[in-house]
Formats: C-alpha cells, structure tokens, sequence
C-alpha cells in the first residue's frame, strides 16, 4: 500500500516525539502539530499520551482555545463529563465563539440530560455561512434524537441539508431519520432537491435509492444506487443495496455485475458468493449456482443461507436426503427462520415421513405467527392428510395472529371436503364481496371445487359488472 507524503510527514512526527520525549528532550512543536498528534492518541485510545501532549500544547500556548477543546473532547471520549465541560470554560475564555466548542459543549449537555440548556444553545450560537447553520441544525436534530421526538429530529436534519447539501454528517444522519420515521417520500423528494445542487453526492444517491427501495419502486432504487456505485467505486453499501434492488426486479445479470465488484474490496466474500449463487440459480444455472453456495460454505462454515440454498439445489435434483442435512445444518446455525422449517417439512412430507414434517411445519407457524403462509402450509398439510379438524383448528389460531386471502380460502375448501357444502359455501359468498380477484386462487387449494356446479355458479353470480 503506497503513502502518500502528508502520511509520511505525519509517522515522522509522532515518530521525533515519541523519541524525544524517551531522550527526556521535549520539544517546543507548532501548535497544529500538538493538536494532530492529540488527535492521534485520541483515536487509538491513548489517552494518557493524549492528555500529556495537550498539556504540552498549553504550557507553550496558553492561549490556544482550540487546545482545550481538544482536551475537552478528549475528556468527553472517556466519557468524563464534568471535566470536558471545565476545559471548555477555559476556552471559552480565549475563543468565546467558536462553533467548534459551542458544538461540542450541545453535546456534552446532552448527553448529561441537560436538554433544554444544549437547545438553548445552539439557539443563540453564532452563524457566519450555511455551513455553520447546517452544523448547529444537525446538532439540534440529535438532541431532538435524544428527547424521542423523531419528528422534528426529520426536520433539522432536513433544513441541515437544504442549507449545505455538502454536510457528509448529516447525509449519513438522515438515513437514520427515515430509518426510524419512515418518511421514505419525503426522503425521495429531499434527496431529489440535494442531487440538483450536488449532482455527484454519492451518499444523495443511496438516500434516494434507499427511500425508493422501501417504497417498493425498485427500478428506481436500483438507478439510483448504481449511480452511487459509480461515483464512489469503494461505497460497498451501495453495491450491495443495488444488487437487492436489481434482484428485486429479476435482473440478475446486472445484480451479478454489482456482486463481482463488490466481491473484489468486500470482507464478508461468503455472503457475496450466496447472492452471486442465487442470482445464478434464478438465471437457470443451478451448476454454476450450487458452486457459487459451496464456496461460500467454505468461506465461512456458519453462513446459514449457504447451508439452506445448498439444501435447496439438492431438493430440486431429487437428493432429498442431502437436502435434508444441508437444511439441517442451516438450522444448527440460525435456529428461528421459518424458512428453513418450511422448507425441512416439505422434504418430508415429499418423502412420505408425515411424522417428521408436522412438528416443523407447526415450528415454522410458531416462529412467523405474523404472516399467513406459513399457518397455510399447516392447514394444507393437514387437509392433504384428510385431517380436517385440526386444518381447521390451525386456521382459526392462526385467526389471532394474522389474516390474509389464502387461509379464508383454506377454510372454504376445508369445509367442502368435510361435506359441510352449505358452510363452505356462506363463507364463499361471504369472501367474494370483498375479494373476487382472488376467486380463482380458490381452485389452487381445491381443484376439485373447480368441478362444482354451485361454487362455479356462486363466483359468477358475484362477478362485477
């Protein structure tokens, strides 16, 4: 790795006053260079090198408000409060508005629950630009963050951002807003205004894509985010969101592109292998696909995705038995996902093992109680071994964790095949006042249904005109 120059004259600082210092032959440096060299130790944890080095700085410049301040961020690293807030005052004697240490003192009073003073503040700080605005908004919008009122912490960001849309702080805090608000549209037209004042912001970008993702307009949320790629080729984050949303959209082969260069500076190559390997699977390249898996199982043993989408190639070559180890396996690793329940239940019940497939199937309604699928494939699996009452029974639990199309259609056809014709079809007249698109989805769960006369003739007679 090559150094640049400025690193070079940096190491041979710390390096002449660590020697220095050894020899018992301290000397008088540049104030910028004592307050870099406190930075140093700061930020590998050297604070008694820090502080000492401080203390130099203000024995040769007493003076120097900034070297307080560093004393006093130094102090508010260790997270002693009441010292920071001293050197401060110090400070403050020499450089009574600086921003740097009026910032600095908002988020000591924060953190101490002093609220309101760290609001009033700010509230009188002195602002010469926008970026000084922009500093003291951003700075609001965490004490806003601290007091739970998310709303206006939205909002000072946002105004931190429309008076410098160069504030990389703020950027990165404004995801976390949307991230807790959910303001996803308001983000999308933030972010749109950001990029016309700074069209090659790539952090604009990803907010914008990021928004657009959860919006579910996933074509745009990969635009987006490949632009955030472009501009800043070592933004991992937005090579791996673009590859969702190009996934998203079934575009494998442009996910698969974003996943190879990603692949190149990335620190978890597993994970990127088993979304290259499902990219690869869904192109009809089941070979390439399961090599892709294997690799990242050998990348790292505990990917449990790896282990489930292996166990998945085998199931669909028929190999139910691996199938059932690389399940498994996956389940040995990361023991509450439904899916891998789902998926265990149907290899056996495929096999004919009804014993072993019911209790994970019941596992993997027990763990996504939430959401109707899983409760369907119970119910299903009930019906098909004409176990009606207790498909029944599992459709009226799932009554208190969830709803959906698909388990009201399930008790429809569960009360047809219980002979309970006039049930079935009360419940039938009942679903189709609210649900006729999803009348024909009927027949998937009970073909024969398809062949009744009345059933068919109940469904026509509620077709809108």
């Amino acid at each position: 790795m090559s150094v640049n120059k400025n690193e070079n004259n940096f190491l041979t600082l710390v390096k002449n006053f660590e020697a220095a210092n050894e020899a018992a032959q301290p000397t008088k440096l540049d104030e910028s260079d004592y307050l870099k060299l406190s930075e140093y130790y700061r930020d590998n944890e050297h604070y008694d090198q820090a502080h000492y080095v401080l203390n130099e700085a203000i024995i040769y410049y007493p003076y120097s408000g900034q070297a307080y301040c560093k004393k006093a961020q130094l102090y508010f690293s260790q997270k002693q409060l009441d010292k920071a807030l001293v050197a401060l005052e110090r400070g403050a004697v020499y450089a009574p508005n600086d921003l740097e240490m009026i910032l600095l003192k908002a988020d000591i009073l924060n953190e101490k629950g002093n609220n309101d003073e760290a609001l009033a503040l700010l509230e009188s700080a002195p602002t010469h630009n926008d970026t000084d605005l922009s500093d003291i908004l951003l700075y609001k919008a965490m004490i806003y963050e601290k007091l739970n009122n998310l709303d206006e912490m939205f909002e000072s960001t946002k105004l931190s951002l429309i008076a410098d849309p160069y504030n990389e702080e703020a950027l990165e805090h404004i995801w976390w807003c949307v991230e807790l608000t959910g303001r996803y549209q308001e983000s999308v037209n933030l972010h749109l205004q950001l990029i016309e004042r700074r069209t090659y912001s790539y952090l604009s970008w990803y907010n914008l894509g990021y928004a657009y993702y959860n919006l579910d307009k996933f074509s745009e949320a990969a635009e987006a985010l490949e632009y955030a790629t472009i501009i800043n080729k070592d933004f991992q984050d937005g090579f791996l969101m673009g590859g969702e949303a190009y996934m998203q959209i079934e575009e494998y082969g442009k996910a698969l592109d974003l996943y190879s260069e990603l692949l190149v500076n990335c620190h978890d190559k597993s994970d990127i292998y088993t979304k290259m390997g499902i990219c690869h699977f869904h192109n009809g390249q089941s070979v390439m696909a399961f090599n892709h898996f294997k690799k990242a199982v050998r990348l790292n043993p505990k990917n449990a995705m790896a282990h489930f989408h292996i166990g998945e190639y085998y199931g669909q070559k028929n190999y139910l038995q691996k199938a059932i180890n690389s399940y498994l396996m996956a389940m040995q690793i990361e023991d509450r996902n439904e899916v891998f329940y789902a998926a265990i239940a149907e290899v056996f019940e495929k096999q004919g093992n009804y014993d072993k497939a019911l209790p994970f199937y019941q596992q993997a309604a027990d763990i996504a109680a939430d959401i109707p699928d899983y409760w369907i494939m119970l119910a299903v699996f009930y019906m098909n071994q004409e176990m009606f009452d207790d498909a029944l029974r599992v459709i009226e639990e799932s009554k208190d964790c969830t709803s959906g199309v698909g388990l009201s259609l399930c008790e429809i056809v569960c009360l047809y095949y219980m002979n309970d014709k006039i049930g079935a079809e009360h419940l039938l007249r009942k679903f189709l006042l609210t649900n006729h698109a999803h009348a024909e989805t009927l027949f998937d769960f009970g073909p024969e249904l398809y062949n009744d006369f009345d059933i068919r003739s109940i469904i026509t007679a509620f077709h809108p005109n």
